[in-house]
């Protein structure tokens, strides 16, 4: 299993690759802002990712600070 960062947010995933007998197109989404963190074309294999830490970066402007 890996692990990806979503690039727009922060969030952390863990990364489960499975094997499928067909070949499949989809995206596996961050569920805190809707960026895409994988993305496969016809292929056999599919992902499915987990939250594992939650941040929300992307509500922050850069005029914060």
């Amino acid at each position: 299993m890996s692990e990806v960062v979503c690039p727009k947010c922060g969030s952390e995933y863990s990364v489960k690759e499975i094997k499928i007998p067909m070949k499949d197109t989809d995206t596996e989404e961050c569920e805190v802002c809707g960026e895409v963190l994988k993305r496969w074309h016809k292929s056999t294999t599919m992902y499915h990712v987990q939250l594992k830490v939650r941040r929300e970066n992307h509500l922050r402007s850069d005029h914060s600070r």
